[in-house]
This record gives C-alpha cells, sequence and structure tokens, in this order.
C-alpha cells in the first residue's frame, strides 16, 4: 500500500514530505515555526520582550520557558509559559507587544474533546467573521487574512467539527477552534 503525504507550514521555508512505500520513510526538514525568519523583522529583540515578560502579570501565572516566536503580522512575540496552574485543553503563553512595550496572558485555551483532530493557525481577528474553515478537509482554522493553508485531500471523522461541537471562532484576538 502507498502513502503520499505531504504538509506545509507558513512559517516553513521548506515542504516537509513523508512518503511512505512498502516500509521505506524519507522525510524532508523544515525551519522550526518557533524561529524568527530572516524578513520577519522585528523593532524588539527576543531579549528585550523577555525582560518586559518578567516584569509583567505573565509571572503571577507561570514561569516563562525557553520556546518562543515572533509574530510579524501583529508586531508581538509570543513566550510559553509553564502555568503554575495549568487549565484544561491551554497552552499559554506571555505576548509582548513591539509597539506598546507590554505583555499579557493569552490562554489559548481551545476547549476541544481530545478526539477532533482539526488545527489553528492561530490568524489574528477581531470578530468570529475573520474567522474561516480552510484546508481541503475544512479541518483548518485560520484568519481570512492569511494565505491559504496547503492540505492532503483526504477526510477522517475526526476532522468533522460539527459532530465534536466546536466551530472556527475568533478567541482572545485569534482564529481558533472553540466549543
Amino acid at each position: 500500500m502507498e502513502q503520499l503525504r505531504i504538509v506545509l507550514y507558513r512559517n516553513c521555508k521548506l515542504v516537509t514530505v513523508l512518503v511512505a512505500v512498502i516500509g521505506t520513510i524519507f522525510m524532508a526538514g523544515c525551519i522550526a515555526p518557533e524561529t524568527k525568519q530572516p524578513g520577519d523583522e522585528s523593532k524588539m529583540s527576543i531579549e528585550e520582550a523577555i525582560a518586559i515578560a518578567q516584569n509583567s502579570t505573565c509571572l503571577n501565572e507561570g514561569s516563562l520557558t525557553d520556546k518562543y516566536v515572533y509574530n510579524p503580522d501583529s508586531g508581538t512575540w509570543w513566550i510559553d509559559l509553564d502555568p503554575f496552574t495549568p487549565r484544561e485543553s491551554c497552552n499559554p503563553a506571555c505576548v509582548v507587544s513591539e509597539d506598546t512595550k507590554t505583555a499579557e496572558i493569552n490562554w489559548r485555551c481551545t476547549g476541544l474533546k481530545e478526539s477532533f483532530c482539526g488545527w489553528s493557525t492561530n490568524g489574528t481577528c477581531l470578530t468570529d467573521l475573520d474567522c474561516i474553515k480552510g484546508g481541503c478537509s475544512g479541518q483548518v482554522c485560520q484568519s481570512k487574512h492569511e494565505e491559504p493553508v496547503m492540505t492532503t485531500c483526504e477526510w477522517r471523522d475526526c476532522y468533522d467539527a460539527e459532530m465534536y461541537g466546536v466551530a472556527c471562532q475568533c478567541v482572545n484576538g485569534h482564529c481558533q477552534w472553540y466549543k
């Protein structure tokens, strides 16, 4: 049996390809989305962002980790938090704005059942109308302001948002699947 899966990530410089043919696996890599890419020019370094985060209310809820990403669309650094009191289905980050030089927590909660397997780009939004379903099977929740996400054209029951009672919505300024 032959299986071909191609996955494209918005912030990658290379396409990740996995081909399995009778037990043979080939993988090509991608620059991790956590890495600031050339051309993603920031007004603030990660060191400055960490200093702002360390002097913010973010530390009331958890400790900063060494995982971070720069979002050039919103001009923000997202620094993952290890929460003191974890919340179910949440992956918190301390979000530092380079314009206001302030930081606040975004809990990035999905409210999903574990078996739903769609994913979100966390694109920026103001209202639910800014969020759309993307991908060939409608498994991606993204901002209508982002480039369309390319996925394989296959159907899995776990992509059925209606069956799991979730919708692609604007949650704390980011498009996410939410119940």
